[in-house]
């Protein structure tokens, strides 16, 4: 049903129409989704399946899904590098129990990447291997090509933050290599898969699987390269992951089909209150804040790269802040008043009632905060630090100070910029720059023609 969300309604709708028999029953599957009408779930028997966690619990899936043949049919190398798919696939997917610190947010690894890598492992060993002997020499195996294959097209292809990847090639390189694999059945591998884990010179299925229940039933940080103190990160995280389900869950349980404006007057008062205190503290703060950047004094062709991204930056802004103070004067004009309740206040309400930030607000800034009174505060905080960028880029003194990333919206924008000013300024291509960072300005290369000294950075 995650997949037809928009047909759920029509559902809801026929079971309420049709007569129906008193043995008649509807099995409905679906994966979490925000989308899923509530009303539904709330006239549904519902049950939840969760697989066993741990990398053990998973090791015994997949192993349980392959049959002894397909596990000896190929030779020791072959089932060995099965194994370290295996594990690698359990790694990558029991990691996701570290968010944000294992990886930045949940990636569907699935049984599908699973069974692609099990492909292109049987497609490589056969190439490796026409001679059909039990082991493969390590040093044939095109290493560079798993790698490639598993980072671009198979797991990696699902991953869109640089530092996910990293962590994946690493986990790359790490499992799948020379020194992994035994060279014979007496040369021990020269180094382990983990520490206590040393591969079966087999291709018997039982062999793996004795060596699966010998692992702990709980895993270690140290397992996925984390530091011990992980844990007591993830259980805060969850408890704040549980509040603010609870928190949800109570707000839009409360809501009726009906709007109550006591009830909105009750629920939003605290967010329209917090964004009175940003802008409405007097009458020149606000006309600064929501009155459009200032005409530019000289012509766009006159500014350097630089300069013109602050100016782009504080239209953005403004754009974002004026279309803030919009719905928020619609809604305190609907609870406090007799305003009008359109579909699009309504909306916007109902998402704030449910401490989640507005899809319109959303689209202004797709990788902002989730919570909405940290995105309001955010945004006023920049239009107001942009404000300045903008002054210094009408005076053309924006890199004479120094700069902080988080005061803007696109910090790669900003670094193509940097690096187009560059560009015209050495006489160079643009693509034959590369960017030279360093603690001490005299570590930095003569050819640096154009330093910016950035401050406010979090290491």
């Amino acid at each position: 049903m995650h997949l037809v969300t928009h047909w759920a309604s029509t559902v809801e709708k026929s079971l309420k129409a049709i007569p129906l028999h008193q043995n008649f029953r509807l099995f409905l599957t679906t994966e979490q989704h925000t989308s899923f009408p509530t009303i539904l779930l709330q006239q549904s028997l519902n049950i939840t399946y969760e697989s066993p966690p741990g990398v053990k619990q998973n090791l015994i899936r997949t192993y349980e899904s392959w049959d002894n043949e397909y596990i000896s049919n190929g030779g020791v190398t072959r089932a060995q590098m099965l194994f370290i798919l295996a594990w690698f696939h359990a790694i990558t997917q029991e990691r996701r129990t570290y968010i944000p610190q294992g990886w930045s947010k949940f990636y569907e690894f699935s049984f599908a990447d699973l069974r692609s890598g099990a492909d292109i492992i049987d497609s490589i060993c056969r190439l490796c291997n026409k001679q059909k002997k039990d082991f493969i020499d390590p040093n044939s195996v095109p290493w560079t090509t798993v790698w490639g294959l598993f980072k671009f097209a198979i797991y990696g292809g699902r991953v869109d933050n640089e530092h996910d990847v990293r962590v994946l090639v690493t986990y790359l390189r790490r499992f799948f290599h020379r020194d992994i694999l035994p060279p014979g059945v007496s040369t021990p591998p020269a180094r382990k898969l983990a520490p206590t884990i040393e591969l079966p010179s087999s291709s018997r299925k039982e062999d793996y699987v004795q060596l699966i229940h010998r692992l702990s039933d709980t895993d270690a940080p140290q397992l996925f390269s984390l530091p011990d103190n992980i844990e007591s990160t993830v259980q805060q995280t969850a408890s704040a992951a549980v509040v603010s389900s609870l928190r949800r869950l109570a707000a839009v349980s409360s809501l009726s089909s009906k709007f109550d404006r006591e009830q909105w007057r009750t629920q939003l008062s605290p967010i329209l209150q917090l964004w009175d205190r940003l802008v409405n503290s007097s009458p020149e703060h606000r006309q600064q804040l929501l009155n459009r950047p200032l005409r530019l004094s000289k012509n766009e062709i006159d500014y350097s790269p630089t300069d013109m991204f602050a100016v782009l930056e504080n239209q953005k802004v403004h754009r974002m802040i004026t279309i803030l103070d919009h719905s928020l004067s619609a809604l305190n004009s609907v609870v406090n008043s007799s305003g009008l309740l359109t579909s699009d206040v309504r909306d916007d309400g109902l998402s704030l009632i449910s401490a989640k930030v507005p899809s319109r607000w959303q689209k202004l800034w797709i990788l902002g905060p989730e919570d909405p009174a940290i995105f309001i505060r955010e945004i006023v905080r920049r239009k107001v630090a942009l404000l300045q960028w903008l002054d210094k880029a009408e005076k053309s003194s924006l890199l004479t100070q120094p700069i902080r990333l988080s005061q803007i919206f696109s910090a790669r924008t900003f670094l193509n910029a940097l690096r187009q000013q560059t560009s015209r300024l050495a006489k160079v291509p643009v693509d034959s720059l590369k960017l030279t960072c360093s603690f001490s300005e005299q570590i930095l290369p003569k050819s640096a023609i154009l330093k910016v000294q950035i401050e406010g950075l979090l290491l």
